[in-house]
């Protein structure tokens, strides 16, 4: 029969609470990097400032007031070509 301290089941715990939150943290820390980043502003030299950026239709005001450079269309198309290869 295997015994062990209250010490040791103290110790242990204590080690997975700590791994736990230095992992909580690491998450949250991604979470933030990645909201930070699409929340970011768009810039590109050959945005106009009204058209989107790929398929040269009219951008919507609420886009451009996002600081967006393609429609939510060629968005999308990209962000599914990106998911593809990630």
């Amino acid at each position: 029969m295997i015994s062990t301290s209250y010490d040791e089941n103290e110790r242990t715990a204590d080690v997975i609470d700590i791994a736990s939150r230095n992992e909580i943290a690491h998450t949250n820390a991604l979470i933030n990097a990645r909201r930070d980043a699409a929340n970011k502003p768009q810039i590109h030299p050959d945005f106009d400032g009204k058209t989107c950026l790929d398929c040269g239709e009219d951008m919507p005001v609420e886009r451009l007031a996002a600081h967006r450079i393609r429609c939510t269309h060629c968005e999308s198309i990209i962000e599914k070509r990106n998911q593809m290869h990630a």
